[in-house]
């Protein structure tokens, strides 16, 4: 039996060779669909954290508001298609394999004569994305950076709308040694006059890249000044919120996604979809739009973005893989779970900073359950090694992630708390397949 072309995307290098923009921009002329990416205004999101989430909730707007929408996230948890949403479901297979076996015979051919040039694994995706939503018939794209902007290959995809969520210490050997430096890089992700939609970013970073946006005669738009946003009630479940999205009122909103950083990833996407909707020169109503983003906010599941996966004992799960996240995340859980017992079953991957991480979660734990995903996990002991020495919490070493989760329901459930499993991607999905009952062995990355 020949290799399917999702087994062979899963083989491929996750790193292509060299740079990338020359080899991507020849293999999307080559495209059954060139013609059709070159007609396209797509909606570009890059940034540090959060940029998953403004995606989604991005597309669930447009969808809301007629636009038959491609959304293109990465990376994947539990299956390979979730990458690629379309009319917010995720692909199927075949489709997938369809728009893989459009892409790879071009990429033998480029990599034949170019053997030192070679595709790697995002690259590829992200061709056979484009392919998948044409055949779709898109209307609306919603595309998210893989690392940074200035090289990233999204940069090639037609777009006037872009936005940076967040910016922390990330790829910092591809990207630049400080935060000011992986913020310019990915405001390239922005066409010179095109629109940069900022989320809320720390210290001076706003002011820095209005400076730098001034040399690319790019417009910014922030959200802290053309997005205001007030919660009025904070609920398990998430929170109600009046916006103000470049004056148009959108109020009382349910956001069923924990944590006031969703509530500006929210602003984010209306104040998004409103510059598109301008700049794309489509009529628009403002009553229609306030609605369509109140019912997309309400309908929108954040897949393990501190997503309650269990009751009884509540279980929430997230993906934070770095001390921004983590931090957002302890934050949101003491923000709408104040009086309740917590038990944190964490993790860190390898090359990811354990001790900012779980400096940011320990603190709000009443019981630590150390522990490792198969996929690039830390040996639990070694993790626990990072935890702060000042800790009140009980503390227990588990390296077998099975066992972790079963020890952490008990706990929960004899003291009238709830899990929160956070630490990296990886982490949360092994530890969700679990709780599902399925062999985290059958999960593939990239």
């Amino acid at each position: 039996m020949s290799q399917s072309a999702i087994d062979r995307l899963y083989d491929s290098s996750k790193w292509g060779q060299g740079l990338s923009l020359y080899r991507n921009r020849w293999l999307h002329d080559q495209l059954p669909c060139a013609d059709w990416i070159k007609r396209q205004n797509a909606l570009k999101i890059t940034g540090s954290n959060g940029k998953g989430s403004v995606a989604l909730f991005t597309g669930a707007i447009l969808e809301g508001l007629g636009f038959r929408t491609g959304c293109f996230t990465s990376p994947h948890l539990f299956h390979i298609t979730e990458r690629l949403r379309i009319g917010g479901t995720p692909i199927g297979s075949d489709d997938l394999e369809g728009a893989l076996e459009s892409v790879f015979p071009l990429v033998d051919a480029y990599e034949r004569d170019h053997p030192r040039d070679t595709f790697g694994t995002f690259e590829i995706l992200t061709a056979a994305a484009l392919e998948a939503f044409a055949r779709a018939g898109c209307k609306a794209l919603v595309i998210e950076a893989g690392v940074g902007g200035r090289l990233d290959v999204t940069r090639l995809i037609p777009g006037n709308i872009t936005a940076i969520t967040s910016i922390d210490l990330e790829h910092q050997a591809i990207l630049g040694p400080t935060r000011e430096h992986i913020l310019y890089d990915k405001a390239d992700l922005c066409p010179p006059d095109g629109t940069l939609v900022c989320g809320l970013l720390a210290g001076d970073l706003e002011a820095r890249l209005a400076s730098y946006l001034r040399l690319t005669q790019a417009t910014p738009a922030f959200v802290r000044d053309a997005a205001p946003h007030r919660a009025t009630q904070t609920t398990p479940d998430g929170f109600r919120a009046n916006f103000e999205i470049d004056g148009v009122p959108v109020d009382d909103v349910t956001v069923n996604a924990l944590g006031a950083h969703q509530m500006a990833n929210a602003a984010q996407s209306m104040l998004l979809v409103k510059r598109w909707l301008e700049a794309s020169e489509w009529p628009w109503d403002a009553r229609a739009f306030a609605q369509a983003c109140r019912t997309a906010l309400s309908e929108t599941k954040l897949p393990l973005r501190l997503e309650r996966v269990r009751d009884e004992p509540a279980v929430i799960a997230d993906v934070c893989h770095s001390p921004d996240a983590a931090r957002k995340a302890a934050q949101s859980i003491q923000e709408h779970f104040p009086e309740t017992p917590i038990v944190l079953v964490t993790g860190a991957s390898e090359n990811k900073d354990a001790r900012g991480i779980l400096n940011a979660l320990a603190p709000i734990a009443d019981h630590i359950i150390c522990t490792r995903a198969q996929m690039m996990g830390k040996e639990a002991e070694d993790l626990a090694g990072h935890l702060p020495t000042d800790i009140k919490a009980a503390v227990d070493i588990e390296d077998t992630l099975e066992t972790a989760v079963t020890q952490a329901l008990t706990h929960a459930s004899t003291r009238g708390g709830l899990v929160l499993i956070a630490g990296g991607l990886f982490l949360a999905a092994e530890a969700v397949a679990v709780l599902r009952g399925q062999k985290r062995e059958t999960l593939k990355f990239l």
